[in-house]
C-alpha cells in the first residue's frame, strides 16, 4: 500500500480544490457600513442636522452633518479594522494529518489532502475527511459532533461499518482510511454551509462593556433631558438648549469602545501568535491575565520532549527477545528528515517515547522495517493511562507471540517471576527511576523480558519561566503521569520542588477528601502518577477554592481537564487533535516559557484595556459635569454642540487605539494578579471621578473668569482648547510609569489633534465653523 505519488496528488489538488470548509459569506464592508446606522445616536444626530436646517441654522447643521460623518467613517474603519484581524486570526491555525505518499509516511497540511489518499489515524486524531477504513485495530471514532450519539462508534473494513467522517475524532485504536471526499463536499461540509451566516460568539469583556454602555447611555439620556428642560425654564434659547442636550448625549456614550477593545486584543493574540501562542479562542486572552494557578505537565513542555535510551538492563539470553518487543509493541514510526541539515536523521511521528525506542533500535544497526514487514499485526491493544501499558499479538510464519510494555509496577506484577528475582528488577527499577529516567518494563507471552531508561532534557528557559511565575505569584505545580521517583529529580532541577513543598501521587490523592485535598494544595508543588480523571478533580477543587486555573495537556484523555480549566492550554508539536480543540490556547512550540510570556502579554492587554476605558470614561464624565454645572448655575453654556461633539471626534479616534497598544509595565510580572474581573471597580470610579472633577472644574473657573473679562465667544473658545488640551494629556497621566515617548503611535496620535485643534484656532475660516 503505496499511496498517491507526489505528482497524482498535485493533480488531484488542482482538479478538487483545496480541503477547506466553507467560510462565513456576505459581504463584510457592506454589512459593516449598514451596523454603523444601528446606532440610535446616529439618527439622533440626524435629527438634529435637520432641526437646525430647518430652523435655518445651516452651518451649525452642516458642521454636525459633518462630525456625524466623520464618527460613521471613525466607526466603520474601527470595526472593519477589528473584522479584518478576527479573520487574519482564524487563518493562523493549520491542522496537519499523516498520509502515504509515494509509499512512506508523511505529515501534510489537511488542507493538500486528495480523493484516494491514504490517511493514517491514531487516538486523538481528527479524522480530515470523508472516506473508508481499510485497516483498523479497536478503531474507535466519536460522532457526537454528527450524530449527537455520546458512545464512540467501532469502526471496521467491511461495507457498513467502515464510514468515517471529516471533523469526527479518533476516541481509541488506530487504522487506515482511504479518502472519498473533502472540504465543502463532505457531509460536515454541507452542514457547515447552513452555518455561514451564524454571528460569532462575544467575549464577556465585550458584553461587560455594551452592558456598561447601555447604562452610561440611560444615565446620559436622563442628565441631557434634565439639562434641556432646566435651560428652556432658565429662559435659555431652546433651539441651543436642544442641540447642546442632543451633542451632549451623543458625546457622552463611548459607543466606538467595543470596537476599539476588539482591535486591541486581536491585535495582541496576532502579536502572542508571534510568540509561539495560538490563541484560538479571545476569552482566553482575558482569563489570561487572571490567572493564579498552573497546573503543568512534564514531558516536553517543561523538557524538551527529545526522548533517548539512557539505561537498558536485559534478562540474560533476553536481548533479541527485547529488541523485537520495543519495535514490535510500538506504534510511532520514523521519517526521515528532508532538509537533513540536522544531526538527527529522523523526525518521529507519535508517541516521543515510543519513538525513543526506535532510535535505540536504528542505532544498534537494526531494520526496525524489515522486522515488521516479516510480520503481521494480528491484534492491539493500545496504550492508556488507566492500563499503563501496551500489548500486541503478532503473528509471525504461522505463531503467534504477545508483547507488552508498560509501567514496571503494572508489567512485574504480570509476568512469571521468583519472589527473588522480582525484588532484584524492583530495586533495579527504584535505582533507574532515582536518576530521573522514564523506566518501560518488556515482556514476552507474560515472559519477563528487561527494563528500559529513557530521559528527557529540562528546557534551560523553564527554569526561569517557573522564577517568573512564582514571582507573578502565580502557583505553579507538575502533573505527570511518571513516578514520584523521576517526578521529583525533574521538579528540583528546575526549582520547582522547593523547602517544605511535597509531592503527591494519584494513590495518595485517592484517599483524600475534597476538604482535605484543599489544605494540602498549598504545600503540593508535584503530582505523580496522575490519571486524566485525577487532573480533572485538580482542576476542581482548585476552582471551588476561586483560583483561575491553566491547565497543559496533550492527550486524548486531557480534553476533560482542558474543556473545564479556565485556560486549556494544548501542545502544537505533539498534542492530539482533540486536545488542541479542547484548548483556548495552542502552545506551538509545546514550551512552558511560551505560555509564561503569554499571561505577560494577557496581562498587559487587559491592562491596556483598562486604560482605554478610563480615559474615554473620564472625558466623557468630565464633559458632562462642565455642562451639567454650568445649567445649574444658569450660566450659558461652555461649549457649542459642534465643539462637543469635535472633542468626542478628537478623543475616541485615534489616541484612544493608540492607548490600546502601550508598551507593557517592567512591574507587570512582578504583582500579584487580580482575582476581581470588574471593570468599574472601587479604584477605576474612584479615578474616573477625581479626573473628570478636575477637568471639569478647571474648564468652568476659566469659562467663568473669561466670559466676566472677555465675553462669551471668547469664553468658549478658551473652554474649546482648554478641554482638548487636557484630555490630550489625559494618556500620559494614567501612563505615568512610562516616558512620553515610550508610545510613539499615541504621541503622534496626540500631536496631531493638537495641530488640528490650532489649525480651528489659528485659521479664521475654521474659527468661525465652531463658533470661534
Amino acid at each position: 500500500m503505496k499511496g498517491l505519488t507526489t505528482k497524482q496528488a498535485k493533480e488531484a489538488l488542482l482538479l478538487y480544490g483545496p480541503n477547506v470548509l466553507p467560510k462565513k459569506g456576505g459581504y463584510p464592508a457592506l454589512k459593516i457600513f449598514l451596523n454603523q446606522f444601528k446606532n440610535p445616536f446616529s439618527y439622533v444626530l440626524l435629527a438634529a442636522v435637520g432641526f437646525a436646517f430647518i430652523i435655518g441654522d445651516r452651518i451649525d447643521a452642516a458642521l454636525i452633518a459633518s462630525i456625524l460623518v466623520l464618527n460613521t467613517a471613525l466607526g466603520f474603519w474601527q470595526e472593519f479594522k477589528a473584522s479584518r484581524e478576527l479573520e487574519a486570526l482564524k487563518s493562523l491555525e493549520v491542522l496537519y494529518c499523516k498520509v502515504l505518499r509515494d509509499g512512506s509516511v508523511v505529515e501534510i497540511p489537511s488542507s493538500s489532502l486528495v480523493p484516494k489518499d491514504i490517511v493514517i489515524l491514531e487516538a486523538g486524531d481528527k479524522v480530515p475527511a470523508d472516506g473508508k477504513a481499510i485497516e483498523t485495530y479497536s478503531l474507535q471514532i466519536n460522532e457526537a459532533i454528527l450524530s449527537g450519539e455520546s458512545l464512540p462508534v467501532v469502526k471496521g473494513i467491511k461495507e457498513g461499518e467502515n464510514a468515517l467522517f471529516l471533523g469526527t475524532t479518533v476516541a481509541a485504536g488506530r487504522g487506515k482510511f482511504e479518502v472519498l471526499k473533502t472540504g465543502s463536499n463532505s457531509r460536515f461540509g454541507g452542514i457547515a454551509r447552513s452555518l455561514t451566516e451564524l454571528e460569532d460568539e462575544k467575549t464577556p469583556l465585550e458584553i461587560s462593556l455594551s452592558k456598561l454602555i447601555k447604562k452610561v447611555a440611560i444615565i446620559v439620556l436622563l442628565v441631557s433631558a434634565l439639562i434641556f428642560f432646566t435651560r428652556f425654564l432658565q429662559g435659555f434659547e431652546p433651539k441651543e438648549a436642544f442641540l447642546t442636550s442632543i451633542a451632549l448625549m451623543v458625546a457622552a456614550v463611548p459607543e466606538g469602545l467595543p470596537a476599539v477593545v476588539t482591535i486591541v486584543l486581536a491585535l495582541g493574540v496576532r502579536k502572542m501568535y508571534g510568540k509561539h501562542a495560538l490563541v484560538r479562542k479571545m476569552i482566553a486572552v482575558e482569563s489570561l491575565g487572571g490567572a493564579t494557578v498552573i497546573l503543568t505537565d512534564k514531558t516536553g513542555t517543561l523538557t524538551k520532549n527529545q526522548m533517548r535510551v539512557q539505561n537498558v538492563r536485559s534478562v540474560k539470553g533476553k536481548e533479541v527477545n527485547l529488541f523485537k518487543c520495543a519495535v514490535l509493541c510500538n506504534s510511532a514510526n520514523l521519517v526521515l528528515k528532508e532538509d537533513g541539515s540536522s544531526a538527527e536523521e529522523f523526525d518521529i511521528l507519535g508517541d516521543t517515547t515510543e519513538g525513543a525506542l526506535l532510535l535505540w533500535a536504528k542505532d544498534q544497526g537494526k531494520d526496525i522495517d524489515l522486522l515488521r514487514s516479516e510480520g503481521k499485526l494480528v491484534e492491539e491493544i493500545p496504550f492508556s493511562l488507566q492500563a499503563r501499558k501496551m500489548t500486541v499479538v503478532w503473528e509471525h510464519h504461522g505463531k503467534k507471540t504477545t508483547y507488552t510494555k508498560g509501567a514496571p509496577e503494572v508489567i512485574l506484577k504480570e509476568v512469571k517471576l521468583s519472589e527473588k528475582d522480582l525484588e532484584f528488577w524492583d530495586q533495579e527499577y527504584q535505582k533507574m527511576a532515582s536518576k530521573g529516567l522514564r523506566v518501560l518494563a518488556f515482556s514476552e507471552d507474560r515472559e519477563f523480558l528487561g527494563l528500559v531508561g529513557i530521559a528527557d532534557q529540562i528546557r534551560d528557559e523553564a527554569k526561569e519561566a517557573i522564577r517568573i511565575a512564582k514571582g507573578a505569584g502565580i502557583k505553579i505545580a507538575m502533573v505527570t503521569g511518571d513516578n514520584e521517583l523521576t517526578a521529583k529529580t525533574v521538579a528540583e532541577e528546575l526549582g520547582l520542588l522547593g523547602k517544605g513543598d511535597e509531592v503527591l501521587t494519584g494513590g495518595q490523592l485517592a484517599l483524600l477528601t475534597d476538604d482535605e485535598l484543599k489544605n494540602r494544595l498549598a504545600k503540593v508543588s508535584v503530582y505523580a502518577r496522575i490519571t486524566p480523571q485525577d487532573k480533572l478533580r485538580l482542576v476542581k477543587v482548585f476552582q471551588s477554592m476561586g483560583e483561575v486555573v491553566a491547565v497543559t495537556g496533550d492527550g486524548v484523555n486531557d480534553s476533560l481537564a482542558l474543556k473545564s480549566a479556565q485556560i486549556g492550554v494544548s501542545m502544537g508539536k505533539v498534542g492530539s487533535d482533540v486536545a488542541k480543540e479542547a484548548s483556548d490556547i495552542v502552545l506551538l512550540d509545546d514550551n512552558f516559557a511560551t505560555l509564561i510570556v503569554a499571561i505577560e502579554q494577557g496581562r498587559s492587554i487587559y491592562a491596556n484595556i483598562l486604560k482605554v476605558i478610563k480615559f474615554l470614561l473620564t472625558g466623557n464624565f468630565s464633559e458632562i459635569l462642565l455642562i451639567g454645572v454650568a445649567s445649574f448655575l444658569a450660566l450659558p453654556s461652555p461649549l457649542l454642540p459642534v465643539q462637543i461633539l469635535w472633542i468626542n471626534f478628537v478623543t475616541d479616534g485615534l489616541p484612544a487605539l493608540a492607548l490600546g497598544f502601550d508598551t507593557p509595565s517592567s512591574h507587570i510580572m512582578k504583582i500579584s494578579p487580580q482575582k476581581e474581573n470588574n471593570i468599574l471597580n472601587r479604584s477605576m470610579v474612584s479615578y474616573i471621578l477625581t479626573g473628570g472633577l478636575t477637568i471639569a472644574a478647571i474648564c468652568l473657573v476659566t469659562f467663568y473668569f473669561v466670559y466676566q473679562n472677555l465675553g462669551l465667544p471668547e469664553a468658549r473658545a478658551w473652554v474649546f482648547s482648554t478641554m482638548v488640551v487636557l484630555q490630550m494629556a489625559l494618556p500620559f497621566i494614567i501612563r505615568r510609569h512610562h516616558s512620553i515617548t515610550s508610545n510613539k503611535k499615541l504621541l503622534g496620535a496626540v500631536i496631531l489633534m493638537l495641530v488640528l485643534q490650532a489649525l480651528i484656532v489659528t485659521v479664521p475660516q475654521l474659527g468661525r465653523m465652531f463658533g470661534i
